[in-house]
């Protein structure tokens, strides 16, 4: 009996022994001089997907102890920035009372990012992260509280982790206990047990989901029309681990907790996936010690199979695989450098996922220098057989210094910053689509046009959206009809326009307010427009072609890139800029703004500055130089914490050129100065900023009248018509006269600023154009009407619009009444009426068919008009649209190449296979003329175009090489 105690105690010493020999942490700086360094310590098995990364110089992140030892034999320089890792975590935290945070959260909601803490997010005992118990414990008190929004946590199958432990899984939705076979979005979080921001941010999400489902509509809409589904904890296993070794939070754990036999521990759940599992050793490792090591094959771990079994029951269009950190998101193909082909979905809807939280985006390699193989990301959206396509991202959240554990007083902020990515993705499973306002940024007419551009992103099929404008301001007397697009395809887009009039007595600068709307037939989203009406003044139009607006010891003109023919301005003309510099450029003159009720400065730009390290910045000075603040405009990120930290700042590349626009309403009534200023640290530079065609333009209050009568009046032959003309006099002034000249029929008769409207000829009825004009000290102003007299019950039929015509090249087509959209008092249209076809260019018409002209392709306008047999319609130009057959476009049947227009940059995006060779791309409009011709390197995967505001309509897309390939596409 004494022995087999005295075995027992032996047995617990010895377990407590392996408890204690947790390895320590260093955060460590590795000195990469050369981008394949990452490489070369990727393939000694070293995770290099979090921390900070200067490519060419350095890389940030935490490792340990044996870890340090394969850093050695890389032969890389390092330095040990924190000795261990964990008691940095734990005394980071010292100063904070969890209990106390608790409470205040309680007693006072915070908002951070535009997000307020739910009232039931907490935060958790294991240095304010919530452990594997207390998870439970949360999902358990959701479904007491909102029992209709959440399921019953349930495990995943019957299967359980090493340890004998489930991975569960709950739902969001309306009805969270059934499943109803609606679009679905997966989150996911812990598939790396040292992460536990991933964990924490969720919870918030959840909480923050039901909290407000009963007071924010677009949350309503979401929960009712989605099933969420969220997997808090991939790995149960690890996270247990690291909080028995340190429950205070810091235990730095990563992998599962298999037995591999060989005296190491641990599968890399991320690199366990089966696309393309164990593709390299250096995107995984095949010992069993690192911490990336793959397993024995795919799926070998019963936390993979369970998760994957979970994706192949459900149809799951979009996930987020989150982890921490350094502020990315990630997306396949992460097992080589190579895009998928989806790469301009994938690029879209990262845009969308980061423009809140601004995170760095693209593949492992692009965000990295590193790849990734048997990876979430790739499995969820490369199998395609067994289960539906998946989008899936990797966000790492959190910045580099917080590493795995950031400080309990970042978790809050480290939450608000992810929601608006969650969200987003939601909206993307559903009936999505952005608008784009293509308005110029002043309304000069009284009676103009908002032109938009629509772009489809949600992953819903045959959607419908409907776009109109609903007036706020009081000064718009009326807006068009809504327009309706249907069944546009993931990133297709259409161009259109929303009539919107103004009242007569707008006057210059008067801001113009309206609500732009985008209805997807189950909820709608609304944009908040602010314009301003008038006419702007020209300050300065600088195309850069000299100097001698500017001054400055660095800067000069240069014919490397321009916008306009044929320099630009840059900061280090035909090289690089110089290490440690600093430089600027200001324009000579002052700008006054003391009379302006608005103003902006616009220019044309491109830079290659290396990203979170150098940057450039526009500046403004309202005290004649002496003190410089830099400006915010389109294109600005905000500065990092080595730059001009929280400020505006240009970095990175855009080797496209993009328009600038910056407005300077804050610094109205002053007199200003403006300055370039590039900045560099002492390493990696590149070309640096170049500026064209800049312009200031300021809008200063009108005190002249303006005569604003409406475009059109009309009125029943036998009546009259009055009007105040007063009403449509801005800027209205004693002693003003008003004449009229034009009309010859119709009878005018004036009443002080009333006027008359009649027609006495029994005989007449018909339209004459009348000029009104009103003169006095100032000049005149005039506003020319177009008068209609109508038959009294005899309304003229009127072509209100069409639906869509479409011939291919050298086919003739027939016009009939039906492609018609007609309005007629009897509401008898088609029956008894008639159509005339008229002659126009690029085609032949013969009685209601028209020919295009020979190989003519693109838009033909053909004017037609109807009769109802006692009146004749308004000439309508109908739209014909021409397109080259499919058999002449792909020349093998099949496409090589993908495109995507950004209209806001004028650039077009071609993507090509990798595994063709072309020399020369050529661009054909559609009369076939050539729009450009370049010749281009071998092998190409992507080639960037800058087409300059082409013409709008269909192009042909040529590729030459040992093939041939030609698309389409429409701008």
């Amino acid at each position: 009996m004494k022995k087999y105690v005295l075995f027992l105690i032996m047995l617990f010493a010895l377990s407590q022994s392996s408890l204690c020999q947790v390895e320590k942490y260093y955060r460590v700086k590795i000195y990469t001089p050369d981008v394949s360094d990452i490489l070369r310590l990727a393939a000694k098995g070293l995770p290099m997907e979090s921390g900070e990364h200067k490519p060419g110089a350095y890389i940030v992140g935490e490792f340990s102890e044996s870890e340090l030892t394969l850093i050695g034999e890389t032969g890389l320089k390092y330095d040990i920035l924190i000795d261990d890792l964990s008691a940095f975590y734990c005394k980071r935290n010292e100063p904070f009372d969890i209990d106390r945070m608790n409470m205040e959260m309680k007693a006072s909601r915070r908002s951070f990012k535009n997000y307020t803490t739910p009232e039931n997010f907490s935060l958790g005992s294991m240095g304010g992260y919530h452990t594997y118990t207390e998870l439970l414990a949360e999902l358990d008190e959701m479904k007491t509280l909102f029992p209709n929004l959440i399921s019953t946590k349930q495990p995943i199958g019957t299967t359980n982790t090493i340890e004998g432990r489930p991975v569960y899984w709950v739902r969001i939705s309306n009805n969270p206990e059934v499943d109803q076979e609606k679009p679905a979005v997966l989150y996911t979080a812990l598939t790396h047990a040292r992460e536990p921001a991933s964990l924490q941010q969720m919870l918030y999400q959840m909480w923050y989901l039901m909290e407000n489902y009963n007071s924010d509509p677009e949350i309503q809409y979401l929960i009712n029309n989605l099933e969420m589904y969220f997997i808090p904890c991939v790995n149960p296993d690890g996270y247990i681990y690291n909080h028995t070794t340190n429950p205070n939070g810091g235990g730095m754990w990563r992998k599962n907790r298999r037995n591999n036999g060989d005296g190491s521990f641990g599968i890399d759940l991320n690199r366990n996936y089966g696309y393309n599992w164990g593709y390299d050793n250096s995107g995984s490792s095949p010992y069993g010690s690192s911490e990336t090591y793959r397993g024995t094959g795919p799926f070998s771990e019963p936390e993979t199979q369970l998760v994957k079994q979970f994706c192949e029951a459900r149809e799951i269009s979009l996930a987020l695989n989150n982890h921490t950190y350094s502020d990315l998101l990630i997306y396949p193909w992460g097992y080589a450098n190579i895009l998928t082909p989806d790469s301009l979905v994938f690029i879209k809807y990262a845009q969308l996922l980061t423009s809140e939280n601004h995170y760095t985006y693209g593949t492992c390699y692009e965000t990295l220098n590193y790849v990734s193989n048997g990876s979430s990301d790739d499995w969820m959206y490369g199998e395609q057989t067994t289960k539906n396509k998946i989008f899936a991202f990797t966000p790492e959240a959190g910045k580099p210094s917080d590493g795995f554990w950031p400080a309990v007083n970042r978790i809050e902020e480290i939450c608000a910053g992810h929601t608006g990515m969650n969200l987003y993705l939601a909206r993307l499973a559903l009936a999505y689509a952005n608008v784009k306002d293509l308005s110029p940024r002043v309304f000069s007419s009284v009676n103009s046009f908002f032109p938009f551009e629509i772009t489809s992103l949600g992953q819903a099929n045959n959607p419908t959206f409907t776009v109109s404008i609903q007036p706020i301001s009081s000064n718009i007397q009326s807006v068009g009809e809504p327009i309706v697009f249907n069944n546009l395809d993931v990133l297709a887009s259409a161009v259109d326009s929303i009539g919107i009039a103004f009242k007569p007595g707008i006057a210059n600068g008067d801001l113009v307010k309206f609500a732009l709307a985008v209805n997807n037939g189950s909820y709608t989203y609304t944009d908040t427009i602010v314009k301003q009406y008038g006419s702007l003044e020209l300050i300065i139009d600088d195309q850069c072609n000299n100097m001698g607006n500017w001054t400055s010891t660095s800067w000069n003109i240069t014919s490397q890139y321009y916008h306009s023919a044929p320099t630009s301005i840059n900061d280090s003309p035909n090289s690089n800029y110089p290490n440690n510099a600093t430089t600027f450029i200001t324009l000579n003159m002052a700008v006054d703004l003391t009379d302006a009720v608005m103003a902006w400065v616009d220019f044309m730009a491109r830079w290659d500055i290396e990203k979170n390290w150098d940057y450039a910045q526009f500046m403004i000075s309202t005290d004649n130089g002496s003190t410089w603040t830099p400006l915010q405009g389109q294109h600005t990120s905000i500065g990092g914490s080595y730059q001009d930290s929280g400020k505006p700042l240009y970095h990175g590349t855009q080797s496209n050129w993009v328009k600038e626009e910056i407005s300077l309403g804050s610094y109205i009534g002053q007199t200003v100065k403006f300055r370039f200023r590039m900045v560099s640290d002492v390493m990696i530079n590149g070309q640096g900023f170049f500026f064209d065609d800049f312009r200031i333009e300021k809008m200063v209050p009108s005190s002249d009248p303006s005569l604003n009568l409406p475009s059109e009046l009309s009125f029943v032959k036998g009546d009259s018509l009055t009007i105040d003309v007063s009403e449509y006099i801005s800027n209205f002034i004693d002693n003003l006269e008003l004449s009229w000249e034009g009309n010859d029929k119709i009878i005018i008769e004036k009443n002080g600023w009333e006027i008359t409207l009649r027609v006495d000829d029994e005989e007449w009825i018909g339209t004459e154009d009348v000029t009104f004009t009103i003169s006095g000290e100032f000049g005149t102003s005039s506003s020319t009407v177009a008068i209609e007299c109508t038959a009294p019950g005899n309304y003229v039929p009127v072509i209100v619009g069409q639906y869509d015509i479409v011939t291919h090249k050298n086919v003739p087509i027939e016009i009939t009444l039906d492609h018609l959209i007609v309005e007629d008092e009897d509401n008898t249209y088609p029956d008894d009426f008639s159509l005339t076809v008229l002659e126009g260019d690029n085609y032949s018409c013969s009685n209601h068919t028209i020919t295009p002209a020979e190989n003519y392709v693109g838009m033909l306008s053909v004017p037609v008009y109807v009769s109802d047999g006692r009146d004749d319609s308004n000439t309508f130009n109908l739209s014909v649209e021409v397109r080259i057959p499919d058999d002449v476009v792909a020349t093998d049947g099949r496409s090589s190449i993908q495109m995507l227009y950004h209209a806001e940059l004028s650039l077009l995006t071609i993507l090509v296979n990798p595994d063709e060779m072309f020399h020369t791309l050529q661009i054909f409009d559609m009369q076939g003329r050539m729009v450009t011709s370049r010749m281009i390197a071998g092998h190409s995967q992507r080639i960037d175009v800058s087409l300059a505001n082409p013409t709008k309509g269909l192009y042909v897309v040529r590729l030459l090489g040992k093939r041939v390939y030609s698309e389409r596409i429409v701008l």
